[in-house]
Parts: C-alpha cells; sequence; structure tokens
C-alpha cells in the first residue's frame, strides 16, 4: 500500500459540513437546552471554548468539589430511625445525575451527527483513491459519498452514522489517573499532606460519593487501546506505508495513541498534514517532534482544493 489518508473533523468543516463541536453546543441549545445546562451545572465554566475541546473537557471536572456539593446535600441522618437507609444517598444520587447526563450526551450526540449538513462538492480536494486506505476519526460518510471512496478502504475507527451501531467519543483519563489528579482526603492524609483530624471530617458517606465520581467521570472515557486491539488488521496492513496524509486532524491527546501506532508501523513514511490555524501547526508540529518525524510537510487542504480544480480542468481538455 502506497498511501494512508488519516481524516479528522477539520476535513469536514473543510467541505461545510456543520459539525465543530461549537455547533454541537447551538444545535443543544436548540433542540434540548437542559443538557448544556447541566453541563454547566456540573463542571462550571462552559463556554465557548471549553466546547471547542469538548471530548477532552469531559474528562476535566472538579470532582471532589462536585461529590462533596451532593454529600452535603445529602446527609446522613443520623437522628433518623432509618438512617442505615441515608449513608448511600449521595453516591445514588451522584450516579443517577451522572449517568443521566451522560446517557443524555451519548444519544444526543448521534441525533445531532445524523442530522448533520451533506459536504459541499465545490469545496473537493484531490485525493489519489489508487492504492491507499482511509482512517476516519469523524462519524460521516463524506468520503464514500462525495469521493466515492470504496467502504472496504475505509475504517471508521470511532463508529460511523446511518450503521446503526454505538458512535465513540470521550476524554482520555482513566480512574486511576483521575484518582492522581483529584486526591481525596484520606489519599492527602497517607501523603502526609493533611493531619489527621481534618481526615477524620469525612466518612465512608463521603468515600461512597467520592468512589461514584471516579466511576462515572471514567465511563466516558474513550477506549483506545481496545479499539486498536479490535482492528489490528487493519493497523498491520498498513506496514511499510511510503505516504501518510493527515486532513484536518487534531492532533488531541486522546487520539495519540492510533498515530503513534501508525508511526511504529510506518517509520519511513512522509507525512503531509493540513493545519488552518497557528494552534494546528503548534500541534502537528509538537506531534512530529516528540515522536522522531523527520520526513513530513504542512499545507493548507485550499491548497489541494487547487490541484483539483487543475485535474478536472485537465480531464475537460
Amino acid at each position: 500500500m502506497k498511501t494512508l489518508y488519516i481524516i479528522g473533523n477539520g476535513f469536514d468543516m473543510h467541505h461545510d459540513i456543520k459539525c465543530s463541536y461549537k455547533n454541537f453546543r447551538e444545535w443543544l441549545g436548540e433542540h434540548h437546552s437542559d443538557v448544556p445546562n447541566k453541563i454547566e451545572e456540573i463542571y462550571g465554566g462552559c463556554d465557548s471554548e471549553w466546547w471547542s475541546d469538548f471530548e477532552y473537557n469531559l474528562g476535566e471536572i472538579e470532582l471532589m468539589d462536585y461529590a462533596q456539593r451532593i454529600a452535603i446535600e445529602n446527609p446522613v441522618e443520623l437522628s433518623s430511625d432509618h438512617c442505615d437507609n441515608t449513608w448511600n444517598d449521595a453516591q445514588v444520587t451522584i450516579e443517577n445525575e451522572m449517568s443521566e447526563l451522560y446517557k443524555s450526551l451519548r444519544k444526543n450526540f448521534e441525533k445531532w451527527i445524523a442530522q448533520l449538513n451533506p459536504p459541499s462538492p465545490d469545496k473537493q480536494i484531490y485525493i489519489d483513491k489508487n492504492d491507499a486506505k482511509f482512517i476516519v476519526f469523524n462519524y460521516t460518510q463524506t468520503l464514500e459519498t462525495l469521493y466515492k471512496v470504496p467502504i472496504q478502504k475505509i475504517l471508521h475507527i470511532h463508529g460511523m452514522v446511518g450503521k446503526n451501531e454505538e458512535l465513540i467519543f470521550g476524554h482520555g483519563k482513566s480512574k486511576e489517573v483521575l484518582k492522581k489528579e483529584h486526591p481525596t482526603p484520606n489519599d492527602l492524609y497517607y501523603q502526609g499532606k493533611l493531619d489527621e483530624e481534618s481526615a477524620s471530617n469525612y466518612d465512608i458517606h463521603d468515600v461512597w460519593a467520592w468512589e461514584e465520581m471516579f466511576d462515572q467521570v471514567s465511563s466516558m472515557r474513550k477506549p483506545v487501546e481496545k479499539i486498536i486491539e479490535q482492528n489490528k488488521n487493519f493497523f498491520n496492513s498498513i506496514k511499510g506505508v511510503r505516504k501518510i496524509c493527515v486532513y484536518g486532524f487534531s492532533f488531541s491527546d486522546i487520539d495519540e495513541p492510533y498515530l503513534s501506532k501508525i508511526n511504529n508501523y510506518a517509520p519511513d513514511a512522509h507525512w503531509e498534514i493540513s493545519c488552518f490555524s497557528p494552534r494546528d501547526r503548534t500541534r502537528a508540529k509538537n506531534f512530529c517532534y516528540k515522536f522522531g518525524i523527520k520526513d513530513f510537510s504542512i499545507i493548507r487542504l485550499s491548497e489541494l482544493q487547487n490541484l483539483m480544480q487543475l485535474e478536472i480542468e485537465f480531464i475537460s481538455q
């Protein structure tokens, strides 16, 4: 195989598809405003910048603060004859609120993807489909419908709209990582960072609330390692590829393991990377430096659009 195409969300945006996470926020506001309102209540500070990096920010939450707030709002009723039944009230409240939020996010994310506008033919770029494969991080069928790429050549690594399958999205933090980032009072005590008296102010009621928050937030982690294993035949098939075209990809930490795997299988490939903004360019260069990729070039998708126009003019003659 000569060429591997890695297609990110910026590819669809280039084709005038309104598929940014900011667009998702706008759509939620119009059709399901309770969802962004609940996100704001739990996560806090969810402005347009927060939504621009939506997946990453799902793992950026002051979960200990939220768990403690719920614990305070649901105290153990020690004076009640039924106090034994109230020890896990905070845990149950967190489970219900967080699981309902994430369930609504998944459901409405799929609804939003399903109603996206089609790609603009005027924005078509030059793609060499001969002896090539495609790994797509979007959920649309732009390659299939606009570029007529055979489905056998495409891996929709996070799912595809219209196939009656769950679409995969989320942050990159495991429960273990979240626990390191958000130590409990008990953790701080054993680390010598909190005195015993302060740590003793918390009981099993609080501990259960903390644990439930760790479980709920980690449930939104994208299972990258599992996905790579499930698609090992595809990754094995790209060994020795000579050119890797990365179009509209954000180079987020969440999806970095995929690119690392690809780089291991094609260490001598030339990487052609499209960038739209200075931030994109910085991320792309940092990725290349981190993984020792020296043979790379940075382009704009509009340049490939011009190549497509030249090809059409040449064919028409």
